[in-house]
């Protein structure tokens, strides 16, 4: 099991758009992947999961990988969340 921390950095945070496409990428793996935030914890590849956190700037999202493919999971995830909720994100508003 892989567990690691992110700070969501975008302006806009976590809402339908960027949900989909954390779960779009979440969705490439086999592992169960989970994000927890304020002490509830989703399925990483549900858009509805997502969206329902409620996550903010500011805000850090805990991400538990668990499976066969976790390491290259968490890689992947780790740069979808950079892209759709890091500082990326905001060159792009």
């Amino acid at each position: 099991m892989i567990k690691f921390d992110f700070t969501i950095t975008s302006k806009i945070g976590m809402h339908a758009r960027p949900a989909a496409m954390v779960a779009r990428g979440a969705e490439k793996y086999k592992s169960k992947i989970s994000i927890t935030h304020d002490d509830i914890t989703l399925n990483g590849k549900s858009i509805m999961g997502l969206i329902a956190l409620k996550a903010r700037f500011g805000d850090v999202i805990t991400i538990t990988i668990d499976g066969p493919d976790e390491k290259e999971a968490e890689a992947g995830m780790r740069q979808v969340l950079e892209d759709i909720l890091g500082e990326k994100a905001n060159e792009n508003l």
